[in-house]
């Protein structure tokens, strides 16, 4: 993941933006490691884990969240 990360930094420019969509683990899995509804993702992080990976490499990072609107769509699957 952090090579991922450092790749993408590597090609914005010097003011540029990136925006990175991951499922949140303690909303989309709830907290279950691994996950027992997410089969596309390899590892899934929760937001801590996430502002931690990118802080070091972008000057400014925002988390913006989603949710299920429908509590029915955590068990579908």
């Amino acid at each position: 993941m952090e090579d991922f990360v450092k790749n993408i930094r590597r090609h914005l420019a010097p003011a540029g933006m990136a925006f990175i969509s991951t499922p949140n683990r303690d909303v989309f899995s709830i907290g279950h490691k691994p996950s027992s509804v997410n089969r596309e993702n390899v590892k899934e992080l929760n937001r801590e884990e996430f502002e931690r990976l990118l802080q070091p490499y972008f000057s400014e990072v925002q988390i913006w969240g989603q949710r299920f609107k429908k509590k029915a769509l955590l068990l579908e699957g």
